[in-house]
């Protein structure tokens, strides 16, 4: 409480606004001046300074972009020299008129042209057809390229004197120059054309240690913006990029010369626009530093002016309550503080002047009474309602107490709001219907209990989950509607959710009323008063349709939805278990590997459905002849293992030749009888591994060993295990030959008997490893496991290609064989790919010929036959390799385009031993020529069988008798020389020959 004046004299004067210091407006100038300053500077040398550095660093960027185009033009009037003094020769004037070999001897040398950077040259006559023409080599000279003979007649048609062309990945340097005599005097008797490989060497380019300068032959796609003129690009603030583009004779953009150097310039110019603003920063501070140390101390100053004036005018202000000083007699407000003109709505100065009785919601007469009775000295309190300015009504609490200064009587008047309190009772009254009504329709059930678990409430729909009504189950424990098997873990979960409050889930089988059970997900919430626990919250959902579900799941997760019986999760769940007992109790086990004979044809020959009933009744089997206790799953396609517990290794031999027996019986699938049969590899707990894992690998490798072996069933023996340390190494290096492309290929000679010519070669792979050769017995079987020989199938073709190819250019010719595997014929864009080889090569599809043998027809014949046909069509020839070794029908020969059958050097032996095998080999000579094929002989090792072949009528021969693999160079030399004693000639080439 508080007298009056003194109190009208502290409540006038802390309810006046108090002023903006000047002192601020001092700090704000003090900054402001400070970064005006700073982005003057900033300004100047960004906009000054460093646009001068930049402007000389592209002038310097033009200069260089220059001395690059002058270099460029100086070799090409280099080298146009170089082509004229050539071209002016007398020898060379006479050498165009008369092919002279000496000439070319003594004066087209690599020591003459190589040194000089010379690629390409040739000699024209005046109908443009070539003389002479060569590749520049370190060593020797070759023959010139098609490509770049077209180049250079081209060049000679469009009279261009000089410039530049691309063959290929290179940017050649070509000029032209007419040959005439040395004096000048003609007539021109043909054109001289040489060209020579652009490099950087060759150019006079920026010698800077910033710039590097290298060729880019895409930057016309790259920048098409700027294709065809000289152009700097630059890349951040660090690096710029000049362009200088290489325009070929025919005013396309061949490329382009890239020279990357670094914008040290620009570089200089940021350091001198940082290094003044440094310098902007450090006055800055120090007037900054000053500034507010005479700032400061005014501030101080003022400060304790206005210390008193804040301390009592933040006892006011800053009240939450609004308060009023009033009249006793007329009631009119005399001062008000801000809080309760924010309460009514008004500013303070408004309310001054009015009678309170115009804001009381009450009777006249009963507020004048209360008031009256305050200023009599008996205080009171009480809610009352208060108009606001908007018109609203106001709830709120006031106090109304006399203050008495001498002869004059005042009312202090305060008011807080109870608006939130009012609003929040009725949002609890409404919440509380509201949570009745949700409480009411909810399908899940709230149940709150005391720490024992016995039920204080429940909701109704405990009547449609439990069976009973929400009465019947008050006063009950909760536990009691657990089924019995599961109220030892409901009780141990209450306890531990009392304890631990994070444990607080639970899923039990519930009984109902009427006896049935329910799974139920059980959600326990506990409920604190004064930080101790009071009661305990259940939520309870019926979960029954979802435990259905997910058994379904988990019984899919373990079994093969096929067969029905258990999968490779189930197996390594089981497995743990049996393992883990078997370590325990010192007990046997044994593994089964189990893999279907003949599978795949089935599959391909009766179809896929017929493949799947054949895998339920082999299922069906073999589950039926096992134990309950043992674990049978189907591992992956046509395999299955068993798992045997406490069986030894001689018992489990005796159990895998009863499951062989009992799925080799016939079967009936979709009207045919088959008989799948099986090969069973067998691995021992703990001699072959003490894992699964371990047992597995075991097992399935004498799974191998038995199909191999075709014993059908393999005990593992570690000794025979294919997978050793240097045969994982061996498959190591193969990989990185394969892809590297480090294969020789080796070619083996094939004789024509009528003419006694060589007329083809047989292509045929060598690997070298560690300067060993390896046998191709070795690595061809290993990259078929692999699945690489297909690449090697490939390299094969590539590299026999390439070398027809620069043998046609001699003007000479031969057929090429390649060998194919069955994983090459199986692809079906084989066709295109030989397609595409044939014609990068210019190879005629005639010349090649492609050998499979007949066990690759057997794996899959309707796709080797439709293979074959589109290869057929190409023109490609097809040989049958191994003739005569395998199982294939001879009727399979009548639907295939088959040119040519080689018949099996096992048969070749045989000449001379027998007159049965002589007969069987004069047979199939005759057999191929009926069906209009040629017949090649291999494993010709004898003048004798070379003789008998030849008076049998056999076509074509191949044997080391002829000549052994060996590298297509030396073939090369061979067909240039003329034979010793050579059979009457025939017309045509040597491939029509063959």
């Amino acid at each position: 409480m508080f007298s009056y004046p003194a109190g009208v004299h502290w409540y006038r004067r802390f309810f006046i606004q108090r002023p903006f210091s000047p002192a601020s407006l001092n700090y704000w100038g003090l900054w402001l001046g400070v970064i005006l300053f700073n982005g003057i500077v900033a300004a100047t040398l960004w906009n000054g300074v460093v646009p001068t550095f930049v402007r000389l660093e592209q002038q310097q960027a033009q200069e260089e972009l220059t001395a690059i185009g002058q270099s460029l033009a100086q070799e090409l009037e280099a080298h146009q020299a170089s082509v004229t003094d050539v071209a002016t020769w007398d020898d060379a004037y006479a050498f165009v008129q008369r092919f002279d070999p000496e000439f070319v001897r003594s004066s087209i040398t690599p020591e003459t042209f190589y040194p000089i950077g010379l690629a390409y040259l040739a000699f024209f006559d005046k109908g443009g057809r070539v003389v002479y023409g060569a590749q520049v080599n370190p060593d020797d000279l070759t023959p010139l390229p098609p490509e770049v003979e077209q180049q250079f007649r081209r060049h000679i048609l469009s009279k261009q004197a000089s410039g530049l062309i691309k063959i290929g990945p290179q940017i050649l340097l070509v000029a032209q120059a007419p040959i005439i005599q040395s004096d000048g005097r003609g007539p021109s008797r043909g054109t001289y054309v040489a060209a020579r490989r652009l490099t950087l060497k060759g150019l006079n380019l920026i010698d800077t240690p910033t710039s590097t300068a290298f060729f880019d032959f895409e930057s016309a796609v790259r920048d098409p913006a700027h294709p065809a003129r000289p152009h700097a690009l630059v890349d951040g603030s660090q690096v710029q990029w000049l362009h200088f583009p290489l325009v070929g004779t025919g005013g396309m953009v061949l490329g382009e010369i890239v020279v990357k150097q670094q914008r040290t310039l620009y570089a200089l110019g940021l350091g001198v626009f940082w290094r003044g603003m440094q310098a902007a920063w450090i006055i800055s501070a120090l007037v900054l530093l000053l500034g507010h140390l005479v700032l400061g101390r005014l501030g101080r100053v003022q400060r304790e002016q206005k210390r008193l004036e804040h301390r009592y005018r933040a006892v006011v202000e800053q009240a939450t309550e609004g308060m009023a000083l009033v009249d006793s007699q007329r009631f009119e407000i005399l001062e008000v503080n801000q809080s309760l003109a924010r309460l009514l709505g008004h500013r303070p100065e408004t309310l001054l002047g009015k009678s309170v009785l115009d804001f009381v919601d009450h009777e006249t007469a009963e507020v004048i009474g209360r008031l009256e009775s305050a200023s009599q000295g008996h205080p009171f309190r009480g809610e009352f309602r208060l108009h606001k300015q908007d018109g609203s009504l106001l709830e709120v609490e006031g106090s109304v107490s006399a203050v008495v200064e001498g002869p004059e009587r005042f009312l202090l008047i305060t008011f807080h709001s109870i608006q939130a309190r009012k609003a929040a009772e009725q949002a609890v009254r409404t919440n509380e219907a509201r949570l009745r009504q949700i409480t009411d329709g909810m399908s899940d059930v709230v149940m709150l209990c005391d720490l024992e678990g016995r039920i204080e409430y429940v909701t109704p729909s405990a009547e449609k989950l439990f069976g009973y009504a929400p009465d019947e189950l008050i006063g009950r424990y909760a536990v009691e509607l657990v089924h019995p098997d599961y109220q030892p873990q409901a009780l141990e979960a209450l306890a531990q959710g009392i304890a631990n409050p994070t444990q607080n889930r639970i899923e039990v089988l519930d009984v109902r009323k009427d006896g049935k059970t329910l799974w139920v997900e059980v959600v326990g919430t506990l409920l604190y008063e004064n930080g101790q626990p009071h009661k305990v919250l259940l939520g309870c959902r019926d979960i029954t349709q979802r435990k259905r579900y997910e058994n379904q799941i988990t019984h899919l997760a373990l079994h093969d939805p096929l067969t029905g019986l258990g999968n490779r999760r189930m197996l390594q769940d089981r497995a743990e278990q049996t393992l883990a007992l078997a370590r325990r109790k010192g007990w046997p086990a044994a593994l089964l590997f189990l893999d279907l004979d003949r599978f795949k044809a089935i599959n391909d020959t009766l179809g896929h459905d017929a493949g799947d009933e054949l895998l339920i009744q082999i299922a069906w089997l073999l589950k039926h002849s096992l134990r309950e206790e043992d674990i049978l799953v189907r591992y992956s396609g046509d395999e299955f293992v068993v798992l045997l517990a406490e069986v030894g290794l001689e018992q489990a031999r005796q159990i895998a030749t009863q499951l062989l027996q009992t799925i080799s019986t016939s079967l009936v699938l979709r009207g045919h009888s088959v008989q799948p049969g099986a090969s069973i590899g067998i691995a021992a707990y703990p001699e072959h591994g003490e894992d699964l894992t371990a047992l597995l690998k075991a097992a399935d490798i004498a799974m191998y060993q038995a199909k191999r072996s075709g014993t059908h069933i393999k005990v593992y023996d570690p000794a025979q295990n294919p997978y050793t340390e240097d045969q994982l190494h061996l498959e190591a290096h193969l990989r990185q030959a394969i892809q590297e492309g480090h294969f020789e290929f080796f070619y083996q000679p094939i004789q024509n008997l009528r003419t006694g010519q060589l007329c083809g070669v047989e292509s045929l792979a060598r690997w070298q490893h560690q300067e060993v050769w390896i046998a191709p017995a070795t690595f061809i079987p290993l990259a078929e496991d692999l699945r690489l020989i297909e690449r090697i199938d490939n390299l094969g073709l590539q590299k026999g290609l390439a070398e027809l190819q620069r043998l046609r250019a001699r003007g000479l010719s031969l057929q090429l064989s390649v060998n194919l595997s069955a994983q090459t014929l199986q692809d079906p864009a084989l066709p295109h790919y030989i397609q595409a080889l044939l014609e990068t090569h210019g190879i005629p599809a005639p010349s090649l010929t492609l050998e499979i043998t007949e066990t690759v027809l057997l794996q899959n014949l309707e796709r080797a036959r439709l293979i074959l046909q589109e290869l057929h069509g190409l023109g490609v020839k097809i040989a049958i390799d191994d003739f005569g070794s395998g199982y294939a029908s001879l009727a399979y020969l009548r639907h295939l385009p088959v040119h040519r059958i080689k018949l099996d050097r096992s048969l070749i032996r045989q000449i001379g031993l027998g007159l049965e095998d002589e007969r069987l080999v004069r047979a199939l000579i005759q057999f191929g020529h009926n069906l209009g094929m040629e017949v090649l002989a291999e494993g010709i090792e004898t003048p004798e069988q070379l003789e008998w072949l030849r008076e049998a009528g056999c076509d074509l021969v191949q044997g080391y008798l002829l000549g052994q693999p060996r590298p297509f160079q030396e073939i090369v030399a061979e067909l240039q020389q003329p034979p010793a004693s050579a059979p009457p000639a025939r017309t045509g080439s040597p491939l029509e020959r063959c």
